[in-house]
């Protein structure tokens, strides 16, 4: 894999997720990329494909379906998985992440492992 291909690109408001990605991914040679709202998200996503988009729902300045949107017309193989809190509707997001070939759906809360086994499935890394 490309170093290019090493970077992730995390799209969340909630700073203690940038944290956990970075505790998790770093020690595996993975780049962190990090944007705090759906604006600053869709600029940094922009500027080149990244190994996986992990992209909350809810955000300031812009939803993470329209972010999604944007992100699959420019790039409509980025892979990308979506975070949502359990209070959202299931049902209407799944078959949401689905007609937008989101790679993978993560609900908030979720387990550090959980992370992971989807950067080991879609990025093909080793465990640590």
């Amino acid at each position: 894999m490309s170093e290019e291909k090493k970077e992730v690109l995390l799209i969340d408001d909630e700073p203690g997720f940038h944290e956990l990605f970075r505790y998790l991914l770093e020690p595996l040679g993975i780049a962190i990329l990090s944007a705090h709202d759906g604006l600053a998200g869709l600029k940094v996503s922009s500027q080149k494909e990244y190994a996986i988009i992990f992209l909350d729902v809810h955000m300031p300045n812009m939803p993470g379906t329209e972010v999604l949107k944007k992100i699959k017309e420019m790039r409509p193989l980025q892979r990308v998985v979506l975070l949502s809190s359990d209070s959202d509707p299931a049902d209407e997001l799944e078959e949401f992440s689905k007609k937008m070939g989101v790679d993978a759906f993560l609900e908030k809360p979720f387990h550090p492992d959980r992370v992971l086994e989807l950067v080991q499935k879609i990025m093909g890394v080793p465990a640590r």
